[in-house]
């Protein structure tokens, strides 16, 4: 798993809620994901969520490509972190998506949501 860093000096600009602290983060957020989320705009690519907060008190979300493409060839045997940020509203995005993976450990009381309100 890969992360560009012109990609990185992009988020610090532009996600102002973000710093270096909170995007060494990441590689914990992938290894322990609270949610794992289909990506809505892109095929093959997953939104991960874990329980790390940034400067604005938000989860912070990191969004993969699972066959990236470098240069106009498929990388098969990377996946490529393609930005990391927030949402100004975690939980309605949450609800609005698929599901893949959620944690045990009732991850949705994490970000505001109860078992009930399940999307």
């Amino acid at each position: 798993i890969y992360m560009e860093g012109d990609k990185i000096q992009k988020i610090l600009q532009d996600h102002q809620e973000m710093t270096l602290a909170e995007i060494k983060k990441v590689p914990q957020i992938l290894e322990d994901p609270a949610l794992v989320l289909k990506s809505k705009t892109r095929t093959n690519s997953l939104v991960v969520l874990g329980t790390y907060r940034a400067q604005n008190g938000k989860p912070i979300l990191a969004a993969m490509d699972l066959r990236p493409r470098e240069n106009g060839f498929v990388v098969d045997d990377m996946q490529k972190v393609n930005s990391a940020y927030t949402k100004k509203n975690p939980m309605a995005f949450i609800q609005k998506s698929d599901v893949v993976y959620a944690e045990k450990k009732e991850p949705l009381r994490f970000f505001g949501l109860w078992a009930s309100q399940r999307p």
